[in-house]
Formats: structure tokens, sequence, C-alpha cells
């Protein structure tokens, strides 16, 4: 969290307030003008590097908006989970830091987009998700609207989900749709757990000790 923690000191004022409100809405504006008008948006935001260096250079932004498929109860709890999620992120980091990921997230993409002709956002939303668990694990989601679950448990569903994926769909588009979230979790995240392992070596180093000494 150094990262962050130096971006928030010398720019405090950067960035989007309410950022993923404004994400949230434009995505489902999307899904609602596909779904009612049958107007497929989404072909024309998708990110497509063969379309891009021919000009249509808004992709490389759009695909960030381009909603999942699914019916309308589906989406909608999508949209309020992920609006939910990134609310709480940038409470906790602070809008700076918050945007910081975000457009972090969108290079990493755009960049293994160039190399793999296509890319999409899923994989990003998801590591949000994942992001928020490993700094509040214990905090509790409502499944169902009814069952309390811990958002640790609900991060490694979406680990294995993205393990899943990973293997089942070998083709590159969605292995480095994969793989760009899982480095920007690290660039964010690796330091704090690298520390945390080392932590943890050294508590049970000096446990062994102190056990050897009293045996």
């Amino acid at each position: 969290m150094q990262l962050l923690e130096n971006f928030k000191r010398k720019f405090r004022n950067f960035g989007v307030e309410g950022l993923m409100l404004y994400a949230v809405i434009t995505i489902g504006v999307v899904w609602a003008v596909e779904y009612i008008l049958r107007i497929d948006l989404s072909s024309y935001m998708m990110f497509v590097r063969d379309d891009i260096l021919k000009g249509q250079i808004w992709r490389v932004v759009s695909f960030m908006f381009v909603p999942q498929s699914g019916g309308p109860i589906s989406t909608f709890f999508w949209l309020i989970l992920y609006y939910s999620i990134g609310t709480n992120l940038e409470r906790y980091w602070g809008k700076a830091a918050f945007n910081l990921y975000y457009i972090i997230g969108t290079v990493v993409l755009v960049v293994g987009g160039f190399f793999s002709g296509i890319v999409i956002a899923h994989y990003f939303y998801m590591s949000l998700f994942i992001a928020y668990a490993i700094l509040n694990p214990n905090d509790q989601l409502l499944m169902l609207a009814i069952i309390p679950i811990k958002v640790k448990y609900l991060a490694f569903i979406d680990v294995l989900y993205m393990i899943y994926d990973f293997i089942v769909y070998p083709i590159a588009p969605i292995r480095v749709s994969i793989i760009m979230p899982v480095i920007l979790l690290f660039i964010f995240f690796g330091g704090d757990i690298i520390n945390s392992i080392k932590a943890k070596k050294r508590y049970n180093d000096f446990k062994k000790q102190f056990n050897d000494r009293n045996n």
C-alpha cells in the first residue's frame, strides 16, 4: 500500500469524486439501451485492436463500460454490488488512490489488449472485489438477501472462477484479460503480501526457538 500512500500525499485532490457511480451509471445506460432498443452498442465499444488502429480510438476507454450479458435482475444486482464495492474502496483509500487504481487498471488492460487483439473489463471489476476483500476480509454480504457470508470467502470463489476461466479458455484475449488485473493487484498489494509472509515466518521462527529453549 506504500504506492497509494505516497500518491495520496502528493496528489490529494486528484481524480473524480464518486467515480464508481459514474462508471455504474454508464454501464447501466448501455445495458438499458441494448435491452430496450435492441441496439448492439457493445460491439462499437469493445476493445478491438484492429478497429482502434483504424481510428476508432474511443475503444481504448469505452470497453470499460461494456455491460456483462444478463437479464434485468442479475444486471441490477451486479451493478449495485460493484457500486457498493467501489464506493467503499474510495472511502477507504480516498478519492485519489481509488482513481489511480481505476486508471492503472484501464492502462494495463489496454497494454494487454494491444498484445492479444481483444480485451475485456469483466475481470478488472472482479479485482475490485478481491481488493476490497484483502482490505476488509471479515466484512459480510447477504447472499440471497438473507444468508450472511464473509467477503473473503466470496473473493476466494472469484479467484477460483478466474483460475477456471484461465484454464478452460486458452485463447489469448481471455487469458490476458485475467492476467492484467492480477498484475494490478500485485502492484497495489504485492508488497503488503510479501511483508505479511515475512512477518509470519519471523513469528514462526521465534515461536520455534522459544519452544526449543523450553523443551
